[in-house]
């Protein structure tokens, strides 16, 4: 079984190395890229085709929610994870396409389960 791939997004960078540190101790997991932005997301999901991002909902220039909209219109959309401070915002993330929504209080092993599950059944829509 090929490593779940993971594109990290959040405009801030200890959060961002916060996640990354999170999957590097997953040994199904590899991080292949992140981004700060939501323009920046949308172009590096389409260059490295990931099998989930996982994502800040309040971003620059997009926010996560609109992102989500934006990579679900391609054939190789990536399963989608979208982390939030505030408890605002999960219906219209479900809505846009999220398949999950998580505040970032939540403890390491639910985003890694979060995260493992989103990959599974994207895997299972593919074949």
């Amino acid at each position: 079984m090929h490593p779940i791939r993971i594109l990290v997004v959040d405009d801030d960078a200890v959060c961002r190395d916060a996640l990354r540190s999170i999957f590097d101790h997953a040994d199904d997991m590899v991080v292949v890229g992140e981004a700060t932005g939501g323009l920046e997301a949308v172009e590096v999901s389409r260059q490295l085709c990931p099998d989930v991002v996982v994502i800040d909902v309040q971003l620059p220039e997009l926010d996560g929610i609109e992102v989500t909209r934006r990579l679900g219109c391609d054939g190789k959309r990536p399963a989608i994870v979208c982390l939030s401070v505030y408890p605002v915002g999960h219906d219209e993330a479900c809505a846009a396409g999220a398949a999950r929504f998580l505040l970032k209080d939540c403890r390491a092993r639910e985003l890694v389960t979060a995260v493992r599950d989103s990959a599974d059944r994207r895997r299972a829509r593919a074949s």
